[in-house]
Protein backbone atom coordinates (compact mmCIF):
# COMPACT_ATOMS: atom_id res chain seq x y z
CA UNK A 1 0.00 0.00 0.00
CA UNK A 2 1.74 3.32 -1.25
CA UNK A 3 1.52 6.74 0.30
CA UNK A 4 -1.10 7.69 -1.78
CA UNK A 5 -3.31 4.92 -0.83
CA UNK A 6 -2.94 6.12 2.49
CA UNK A 7 -4.17 9.94 1.81
CA UNK A 8 -7.08 9.19 0.11
CA UNK A 9 -7.92 6.44 3.20
CA UNK A 10 -7.09 9.16 5.42
CA UNK A 11 -9.38 11.44 3.72
CA UNK A 12 -12.36 9.51 3.52
CA UNK A 13 -12.50 9.09 7.72
CA UNK A 14 -11.93 5.44 8.10
CA UNK A 15 -10.65 5.00 11.98
CA UNK A 16 -9.35 1.30 11.34
CA UNK A 17 -7.08 0.49 9.16
CA UNK A 18 -6.09 -3.62 9.07
CA UNK A 19 -3.00 -4.70 7.55
CA UNK A 20 -2.64 -7.99 6.16
CA UNK A 21 0.55 -10.09 5.61
CA UNK A 22 -0.12 -12.76 3.36
CA UNK A 23 3.01 -15.17 3.07
CA UNK A 24 4.21 -16.15 0.10
CA UNK A 25 4.61 -19.96 -0.60
CA UNK A 26 8.36 -20.83 -0.35
CA UNK A 27 7.92 -19.16 3.05
CA UNK A 28 5.81 -21.39 4.30
CA UNK A 29 7.53 -24.19 2.67
CA UNK A 30 10.54 -22.89 5.24
CA UNK A 31 8.47 -23.35 8.02
CA UNK A 32 7.14 -26.20 7.64
CA UNK A 33 11.01 -27.73 7.40
CA UNK A 34 12.11 -25.64 10.12
CA UNK A 35 9.27 -27.45 12.56
CA UNK A 36 10.00 -30.79 10.75
CA UNK A 37 13.62 -30.32 11.80
CA UNK A 38 13.23 -28.97 15.46
CA UNK A 39 10.79 -32.65 15.64
CA UNK A 40 13.57 -34.84 14.55
CA UNK A 41 16.38 -33.24 15.92
CA UNK A 42 13.88 -33.88 19.40
CA UNK A 43 13.00 -37.32 18.52
CA UNK A 44 16.63 -38.08 18.11
CA UNK A 45 17.91 -36.99 21.20
CA UNK A 46 15.15 -38.70 23.45
CA UNK A 47 15.88 -42.05 21.35
CA UNK A 48 19.53 -41.53 22.81
CA UNK A 49 18.56 -40.50 25.92
CA UNK A 50 15.89 -43.63 25.69
CA UNK A 51 19.32 -45.84 24.74
CA UNK A 52 21.26 -45.06 27.84
CA UNK A 53 18.58 -45.87 29.85
CA UNK A 54 18.00 -48.91 28.64
CA UNK A 55 21.59 -50.13 28.96
CA UNK A 56 21.81 -48.99 32.15
CA UNK A 57 18.91 -50.38 33.62
CA UNK A 58 19.55 -54.40 31.79
CA UNK A 59 22.94 -54.19 32.17
CA UNK A 60 23.64 -54.52 27.87
CA UNK A 61 26.73 -52.46 28.26
CA UNK A 62 28.82 -52.56 24.89
CA UNK A 63 27.35 -54.22 22.12
CA UNK A 64 31.04 -54.43 20.28
CA UNK A 65 32.62 -55.36 23.85
CA UNK A 66 29.98 -58.37 24.23
CA UNK A 67 30.23 -59.73 20.42
CA UNK A 68 33.98 -59.85 21.10
CA UNK A 69 33.61 -61.55 24.58
CA UNK A 70 30.79 -63.84 22.47
CA UNK A 71 33.52 -64.34 19.89
CA UNK A 72 36.47 -65.00 22.21
CA UNK A 73 34.56 -67.82 24.23
CA UNK A 74 33.54 -70.01 21.07
CA UNK A 75 37.34 -69.58 19.76
CA UNK A 76 38.60 -70.79 22.87
CA UNK A 77 35.43 -73.95 23.34
CA UNK A 78 36.46 -75.08 19.39
CA UNK A 79 40.64 -74.91 20.58
CA UNK A 80 39.18 -77.43 23.75
CA UNK A 81 37.54 -79.94 21.12
CA UNK A 82 34.23 -78.34 21.39
CA UNK A 83 31.83 -78.95 17.76
CA UNK A 84 29.83 -75.43 18.95
CA UNK A 85 28.45 -73.36 16.45
CA UNK A 86 28.33 -69.93 16.19
CA UNK A 87 25.11 -68.61 17.97
CA UNK A 88 23.04 -65.40 18.71
CA UNK A 89 23.41 -63.76 21.93
CA UNK A 90 19.94 -61.35 22.90
CA UNK A 91 20.55 -58.36 25.61
CA UNK A 92 20.18 -60.26 28.37
CA UNK A 93 22.78 -63.17 27.68
CA UNK A 94 25.08 -60.62 26.80
CA UNK A 95 24.80 -59.05 30.11
CA UNK A 96 25.60 -62.10 31.56
CA UNK A 97 28.88 -63.06 29.55
CA UNK A 98 30.98 -61.56 32.01
CA UNK A 99 30.26 -64.50 34.82
CA UNK A 100 31.10 -67.16 32.32
CA UNK A 101 34.66 -69.14 32.88
CA UNK A 102 36.45 -71.03 30.33
CA UNK A 103 37.65 -74.38 31.77
CA UNK A 104 41.12 -73.13 30.65
CA UNK A 105 40.86 -70.43 32.88
CA UNK A 106 40.13 -72.00 35.62
CA UNK A 107 43.09 -72.87 37.67
CA UNK A 108 41.81 -75.36 40.54
CA UNK A 109 42.32 -78.72 40.75
CA UNK A 110 41.37 -82.06 42.46
CA UNK A 111 45.27 -82.32 43.57
CA UNK A 112 44.70 -78.21 45.09
CA UNK A 113 42.36 -79.43 47.46
CA UNK A 114 43.78 -81.17 50.39
CA UNK A 115 41.61 -83.98 52.40
CA UNK A 116 37.82 -84.63 50.92
CA UNK A 117 38.38 -87.69 49.67
CA UNK A 118 35.36 -89.24 50.45
CA UNK A 119 33.52 -86.56 48.44
CA UNK A 120 36.08 -86.53 45.70
CA UNK A 121 35.32 -90.20 44.84
CA UNK A 122 31.39 -89.85 45.05
CA UNK A 123 31.74 -86.98 42.61
CA UNK A 124 33.92 -88.28 39.68
CA UNK A 125 31.30 -91.74 39.77
CA UNK A 126 28.26 -89.93 39.82
CA UNK A 127 29.09 -86.38 38.58
CA UNK A 128 32.27 -86.54 36.72
CA UNK A 129 32.14 -89.74 34.77
CA UNK A 130 28.25 -89.28 33.09
CA UNK A 131 29.72 -85.77 32.09
CA UNK A 132 32.48 -87.02 30.26
CA UNK A 133 30.60 -90.16 28.67
CA UNK A 134 27.06 -88.86 28.31
CA UNK A 135 26.64 -90.52 25.39
CA UNK A 136 27.87 -93.73 25.83
CA UNK A 137 26.25 -94.16 29.13
CA UNK A 138 22.69 -92.54 27.92
CA UNK A 139 22.80 -95.37 25.19
CA UNK A 140 22.71 -98.12 27.42
CA UNK A 141 20.56 -96.37 30.20
CA UNK A 142 18.70 -93.06 30.54
CA UNK A 143 19.00 -93.23 33.98
CA UNK A 144 22.79 -92.82 33.81
CA UNK A 145 22.61 -89.22 32.84
CA UNK A 146 24.63 -86.74 34.75
CA UNK A 147 22.51 -85.19 37.73
CA UNK A 148 20.81 -81.76 36.39
CA UNK A 149 21.28 -80.58 40.29
CA UNK A 150 24.00 -80.86 43.01
CA UNK A 151 24.59 -79.09 46.66
CA UNK A 152 27.46 -78.59 48.70
CA UNK A 153 26.73 -77.74 52.05
CA UNK A 154 29.19 -77.21 55.35
CA UNK A 155 30.50 -74.66 57.83
CA UNK A 156 32.61 -71.63 55.65
CA UNK A 157 35.87 -72.46 54.46
CA UNK A 158 35.95 -75.79 54.04
CA UNK A 159 36.32 -76.00 50.00
CA UNK A 160 33.17 -75.80 48.59
CA UNK A 161 33.46 -73.42 46.16
CA UNK A 162 37.41 -75.01 45.15
CA UNK A 163 35.30 -78.44 44.60
CA UNK A 164 33.19 -76.92 42.05
CA UNK A 165 36.15 -75.40 40.13
CA UNK A 166 37.74 -78.31 40.30
CA UNK A 167 34.72 -80.24 38.53
CA UNK A 168 34.54 -77.98 35.86
CA UNK A 169 38.01 -78.04 35.40
CA UNK A 170 37.97 -81.91 35.01
CA UNK A 171 34.82 -82.11 33.13
CA UNK A 172 36.15 -79.07 30.81
CA UNK A 173 32.62 -77.48 31.15
CA UNK A 174 32.32 -73.92 30.98
CA UNK A 175 31.49 -72.61 34.41
CA UNK A 176 28.95 -70.11 35.18
CA UNK A 177 29.67 -68.31 38.81
CA UNK A 178 25.95 -66.54 38.87
CA UNK A 179 25.58 -63.79 41.10
CA UNK A 180 22.44 -62.49 42.77
CA UNK A 181 22.92 -58.88 41.91
CA UNK A 182 23.34 -60.32 38.10
CA UNK A 183 19.66 -61.23 37.66
CA UNK A 184 17.97 -59.50 40.10
CA UNK A 185 16.67 -55.76 38.52
CA UNK A 186 14.53 -53.13 39.74
CA UNK A 187 12.32 -52.92 36.06
CA UNK A 188 9.52 -54.63 36.11
CA UNK A 189 10.02 -58.11 34.19
CA UNK A 190 13.39 -57.37 33.85
CA UNK A 191 14.69 -60.18 36.48
CA UNK A 192 12.46 -62.43 34.52
CA UNK A 193 14.37 -61.97 31.09
CA UNK A 194 17.30 -62.84 33.16
CA UNK A 195 16.69 -65.80 34.92
CA UNK A 196 15.36 -66.93 31.51
CA UNK A 197 18.70 -65.49 30.00
CA UNK A 198 20.54 -67.65 32.50
CA UNK A 199 19.48 -71.04 30.83
CA UNK A 200 19.30 -70.04 27.21
CA UNK A 201 23.33 -69.00 27.24
CA UNK A 202 24.27 -71.84 29.45
CA UNK A 203 22.63 -74.33 27.29
CA UNK A 204 24.20 -72.46 24.30
CA UNK A 205 27.28 -73.13 26.40
CA UNK A 206 27.09 -76.71 27.42
CA UNK A 207 28.05 -78.45 29.08
CA UNK A 208 28.00 -75.46 31.56
CA UNK A 209 27.98 -75.76 35.16
CA UNK A 210 25.72 -73.10 36.70
CA UNK A 211 27.32 -72.33 40.29
CA UNK A 212 25.17 -70.45 42.95
CA UNK A 213 27.08 -69.58 45.93
CA UNK A 214 24.98 -69.11 48.97
CA UNK A 215 22.14 -70.79 47.39
CA UNK A 216 19.86 -70.17 50.86
CA UNK A 217 20.17 -66.32 50.30
CA UNK A 218 18.54 -66.29 46.60
CA UNK A 219 16.22 -69.62 46.87
CA UNK A 220 15.69 -69.61 50.58
CA UNK A 221 12.20 -70.69 51.68
CA UNK A 222 9.34 -68.90 50.37
CA UNK A 223 7.34 -67.46 53.23
CA UNK A 224 3.72 -65.21 53.14
CA UNK A 225 5.61 -62.23 54.11
CA UNK A 226 7.89 -62.58 50.56
CA UNK A 227 7.42 -59.48 48.35
CA UNK A 228 5.66 -60.72 45.33
CA UNK A 229 8.72 -59.77 42.35
CA UNK A 230 10.97 -62.30 44.49
CA UNK A 231 8.19 -65.53 44.68
CA UNK A 232 7.62 -64.70 40.81
CA UNK A 233 11.05 -64.91 40.15
CA UNK A 234 11.98 -68.54 42.22
CA UNK A 235 8.66 -69.75 40.46
CA UNK A 236 10.52 -68.96 37.23
CA UNK A 237 13.76 -70.17 37.97
CA UNK A 238 11.82 -73.61 39.38
CA UNK A 239 9.82 -74.22 36.11
CA UNK A 240 13.31 -73.29 34.11
CA UNK A 241 15.23 -76.09 36.39
CA UNK A 242 12.38 -78.10 35.27
CA UNK A 243 13.07 -78.14 31.53
CA UNK A 244 16.66 -79.83 32.63
CA UNK A 245 14.92 -83.53 32.14
CA UNK A 246 15.88 -86.58 34.29
CA UNK A 247 15.94 -88.57 31.64
CA UNK A 248 17.92 -86.98 28.85
CA UNK A 249 21.29 -84.81 28.94
CA UNK A 250 20.64 -81.35 28.50
CA UNK A 251 24.08 -80.39 29.47
CA UNK A 252 23.50 -78.11 32.14
CA UNK A 253 24.08 -79.09 36.23
CA UNK A 254 22.78 -75.94 38.83
CA UNK A 255 25.44 -76.84 41.62
CA UNK A 256 24.60 -74.69 44.98
CA UNK A 257 26.49 -74.10 47.77
CA UNK A 258 25.18 -72.92 51.32
CA UNK A 259 26.46 -72.51 54.88
CA UNK A 260 22.57 -73.21 55.88
CA UNK A 261 21.18 -75.87 54.24
CA UNK A 262 17.71 -75.79 56.20
CA UNK A 263 17.37 -72.15 54.69
CA UNK A 264 17.13 -73.58 51.03
CA UNK A 265 13.09 -73.74 49.88
CA UNK A 266 11.65 -77.58 49.95
CA UNK A 267 11.38 -77.42 46.50
CA UNK A 268 14.78 -76.43 45.40
CA UNK A 269 16.21 -79.28 47.51
CA UNK A 270 14.40 -82.13 45.33
CA UNK A 271 15.93 -80.56 42.17
CA UNK A 272 19.46 -81.34 44.14
CA UNK A 273 19.72 -85.27 44.34
CA UNK A 274 23.36 -84.96 45.03
CA UNK A 275 23.64 -83.74 48.32
CA UNK A 276 27.48 -83.47 50.02
CA UNK A 277 28.40 -82.52 53.20
CA UNK A 278 31.74 -80.55 53.80
CA UNK A 279 32.70 -80.74 57.53
CA UNK A 280 35.70 -79.21 59.36
CA UNK A 281 39.04 -80.79 58.48
CA UNK A 282 40.58 -83.68 60.77
CA UNK A 283 44.00 -83.59 62.29
CA UNK A 284 45.36 -85.71 58.79
CA UNK A 285 43.58 -83.59 56.87
CA UNK A 286 44.80 -80.34 58.11
CA UNK A 287 48.32 -81.99 57.56
CA UNK A 288 47.34 -82.53 53.95
CA UNK A 289 46.06 -78.53 53.75
CA UNK A 290 49.30 -77.29 55.28
CA UNK A 291 51.35 -79.11 53.04
CA UNK A 292 49.51 -77.60 50.05
CA UNK A 293 49.76 -74.31 51.22
CA UNK A 294 53.45 -75.02 52.41
CA UNK A 295 54.68 -76.33 49.07
CA UNK A 296 56.66 -73.09 47.75
CA UNK A 297 57.52 -71.71 50.23
CA UNK A 298 61.50 -72.38 52.24
CA UNK A 299 59.64 -73.41 55.51
CA UNK A 300 61.57 -75.57 58.31
CA UNK A 301 58.16 -76.80 60.25
CA UNK A 302 57.02 -79.68 61.20
CA UNK A 303 53.06 -79.97 59.64
CA UNK A 304 51.75 -83.01 61.79
CA UNK A 305 52.64 -81.22 65.00
CA UNK A 306 50.86 -77.86 63.16
CA UNK A 307 48.08 -80.12 62.16
CA UNK A 308 47.32 -81.72 65.76
CA UNK A 309 47.48 -77.70 67.62
CA UNK A 310 44.86 -76.50 64.79
CA UNK A 311 41.59 -78.06 65.88
CA UNK A 312 38.37 -76.65 64.47
CA UNK A 313 40.49 -74.91 62.27
CA UNK A 314 38.86 -74.89 58.51
CA UNK A 315 41.07 -74.73 55.08
CA UNK A 316 40.30 -71.20 55.15
CA UNK A 317 41.77 -70.55 58.31
CA UNK A 318 44.60 -72.52 58.02
CA UNK A 319 45.51 -70.45 54.81
CA UNK A 320 45.33 -66.99 56.98
CA UNK A 321 47.32 -69.13 59.65
CA UNK A 322 50.29 -69.80 57.04
CA UNK A 323 49.84 -65.89 55.66
CA UNK A 324 50.33 -64.88 58.94
CA UNK A 325 53.53 -66.62 59.67
CA UNK A 326 55.38 -66.31 56.55
CA UNK A 327 54.67 -62.61 57.28
CA UNK A 328 56.77 -62.89 60.59
CA UNK A 329 60.52 -63.30 58.24
CA UNK A 330 59.22 -60.41 56.24
CA UNK A 331 58.37 -58.27 59.08
CA UNK A 332 62.04 -59.21 60.68
CA UNK A 333 63.94 -58.09 57.25
CA UNK A 334 61.89 -55.00 56.66
CA UNK A 335 62.52 -53.47 60.50
CA UNK A 336 66.17 -54.30 59.86
CA UNK A 337 65.83 -52.84 56.85
CA UNK A 338 64.47 -49.20 58.36
CA UNK A 339 66.56 -48.77 61.31
CA UNK A 340 70.24 -49.12 58.55
CA UNK A 341 67.70 -46.91 56.52
CA UNK A 342 68.68 -49.60 53.57
CA UNK A 343 66.93 -49.00 50.39
CA UNK A 344 63.83 -51.50 49.55
CA UNK A 345 65.11 -52.14 46.11
CA UNK A 346 67.74 -54.44 47.32
CA UNK A 347 67.48 -57.90 47.14
CA UNK A 348 65.51 -59.23 50.54
CA UNK A 349 66.92 -61.86 52.14
CA UNK A 350 64.58 -63.57 53.54
CA UNK A 351 64.97 -66.70 56.37
CA UNK A 352 62.92 -69.73 55.97
CA UNK A 353 59.30 -69.94 58.16
CA UNK A 354 59.85 -71.75 61.01
CA UNK A 355 58.18 -73.59 63.77
CA UNK A 356 57.81 -70.55 66.29
CA UNK A 357 56.41 -68.64 63.42
CA UNK A 358 53.44 -70.82 63.39
CA UNK A 359 53.02 -70.37 67.31
CA UNK A 360 53.22 -66.63 67.26
CA UNK A 361 50.72 -66.86 64.54
CA UNK A 362 48.44 -68.71 66.48
CA UNK A 363 48.14 -66.28 68.91
CA UNK A 364 46.60 -63.87 66.82
CA UNK A 365 44.74 -66.20 64.39
CA UNK A 366 41.50 -68.09 65.48
CA UNK A 367 38.97 -70.25 64.02
CA UNK A 368 37.07 -67.42 62.15
CA UNK A 369 33.92 -68.69 64.74
CA UNK A 370 35.80 -68.32 67.84
CA UNK A 371 36.29 -64.30 68.19
CA UNK A 372 32.50 -63.76 66.71
CA UNK A 373 31.09 -66.01 69.77
CA UNK A 374 33.44 -64.62 72.04
CA UNK A 375 32.40 -61.20 71.65
CA UNK A 376 28.91 -62.95 71.81
CA UNK A 377 29.15 -64.24 74.79
CA UNK A 378 30.89 -61.32 76.52
CA UNK A 379 28.27 -58.70 75.34
CA UNK A 380 25.84 -61.40 77.13
CA UNK A 381 27.78 -61.30 80.60
CA UNK A 382 28.10 -57.05 80.44
CA UNK A 383 24.38 -56.90 79.63
CA UNK A 384 23.71 -58.63 82.30
CA UNK A 385 26.16 -57.37 84.62
CA UNK A 386 24.80 -53.81 83.57
CA UNK A 387 20.78 -55.09 84.61
CA UNK A 388 22.13 -56.30 87.87
CA UNK A 389 24.13 -52.59 89.07
CA UNK A 390 20.44 -51.30 87.88
CA UNK A 391 18.51 -53.74 90.03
Amino acid sequence: MDDGALVKLAASNISEIRVTHVKSLSQKLFDVGMFAGVLFITWKMMSKVMDKMSEVGDGNGDKSQAKARKDYLLRKLRLLGRKIQDFHCNTYENSLLEYVTLPSQIQTTFLDIGGLEEQKNSLKETVLLPLRHHEQLQQYSALLCPPTGVLFYGPPGTGKTMMAKAIAKTASSTFIYLKISAVMSKWYGETSKLINAVFSLADKLAPTIIFIDELDAFLGKRRMSEHTADAHAKALFLSLWDGLSSTRYSGVIVLGCSNRPWEIDEAILRRLPRQYKFGLPNEKERKEILDIFLDDTPNKTDTAELARITEKFSGSDLQELCKMACSIPLSEVLKAMSKENSSINKDLNIRAVEQKDFKTALKKVKPSWVNAERYRSNRTVNIKTDLNDLD
